[in-house]
């Protein structure tokens, strides 16, 4: 099975043409532990470009050895940052 047949037979409960999942997917979503690869803070890795960003999640990706079955993007930056102390800076 793979990965996208296993998040879909998950999504439907086993009721999909591909019935059910061989495993648990693993769908982790990596926020601010991009900032590990760059070395820099949460606040300069969130003020990178959305390049550089995407090659930290890649590379997050790899580090995990590809077992990943999604890839998350960044859903709620700020509800997850401003938890840690992480200033923001106003528009």
């Amino acid at each position: 099975m793979n990965s996208i047949q296993r998040v879909l037979a998950t999504l439907t409960f086993g009721k999909s043409e591909h019935g059910r999942p061989d495993r648990v997917p693993v769908f982790p979503v990596p926020l601010m532990q991009g900032a590990l690869v760059y070395k820099c803070t949460v606040a300069d890795y969130f003020a990178m470009s959305a390049e550089k960003i995407a090659g930290a999640q890649i590379e997050l990706n790899q580090m995990l050895g590809g077992v990943p079955d999604a890839v998350a993007g960044i859903p709620h930056v700020v509800e997850d940052v401003t938890a840690f102390g992480v200033e923001l800076a106003s528009s």
